[in-house]
């Protein structure tokens, strides 16, 4: 829609993550065929990534320098960017910016605000005025914004998204130790931010299921589910569902 024949092209990685070695591989596979291959433009990485596991600042900064040596621009997308830094304990720069990110999807819609998403651009790439053309080709600038905007304001003042991060990123630990504490069930990943993802048997997440917890059974694997904690996870509901896991077990 936006680049004319522009192609998404995965690069496989542990955890959900992609490694500078794995990004090399993946470039060295389009080299050699001239206009038959694609020409590399952008490098997109997700923090925190959809395994619920987080790239350090240092694995940002690399990834991003393999890319701007190759002409590229690394952009973020963010869309759970304050589970990240709360996690990490950084300054949202440093996983950003300051590592060589050029285009930072900063979401808020997953931390409490309503349809509430600000797209941030750092250094004078250039960038930022096709962005406002393509924001408004896409229908993405609403009649009347400054009032879906202005979450913001109350989202960043004194640190309200970090705190509702943290308090997710909490909920989802609470239930990764009673995983470990469980005979059966294990962690498919680290979990380091928000989301967790149980590998179990079938019955185990029938179990649950009756017991009227709601979870994501991961397409594909019957092994494998996902629960994502938010903002508004209460304390009571992850303790009752701890007690569900291990009553199911």
């Amino acid at each position: 829609f936006f680049g004319s024949g522009l192609r998404l092209v995965g690069v496989e990685g542990a955890n959900g993550k992609l490694s500078t070695e794995s990004l090399r591989r993946k470039l060295r596979a389009t080299e050699g065929h001239g206009v038959h291959s694609y020409l590399p433009s952008t490098l997109s990485l997700t923090q925190s990534t959809e395994a619920g596991t987080l790239y350090q600042p240092g694995q940002v900064a690399a990834l991003s320098a393999l890319a701007s040596g190759l002409n590229m621009n690394t952009h973020m997308d963010g869309a759970r960017f304050a589970n990240a830094v709360a996690s990490l304990g950084c300054s949202p720069a440093e996983i950003s910016c300051l590592a060589g990110v050029k285009m930072l999807s900063f979401g808020a819609s997953k931390n409490g605000c309503l349809g509430a998403e600000a797209l941030l651009i750092f250094g004078d790439s250039g960038l930022a005025d096709w962005a406002r053309r393509l924001r408004k080709r896409s229908g993405h600038l609403l009649s009347k914004m400054r009032f879906v905007s202005a979450q913001l304001l109350a989202y960043v003042q004194d640190d309200l998204w970090l705190r509702l991060a943290a308090h997710a990123n909490q909920q989802a630990a609470q239930f990764a130790a009673a995983v470990r504490r469980h005979p059966s069930a294990e962690l498919e990943y680290t979990v380091e931010a928000n989301e967790v993802f149980l590998r179990w048997d079938a019955r185990g997440f029938d179990a649950l299921e009756r017991a009227g917890i709601n979870f994501l059974r991961w397409p594909g694997r019957d092994d494998l589910a996902r629960f994502v904690f938010s903002h508004c996870t209460l304390e009571a509901e992850t303790a009752l569902l701890c007690e569900a896991l291990q009553q199911a077990g």
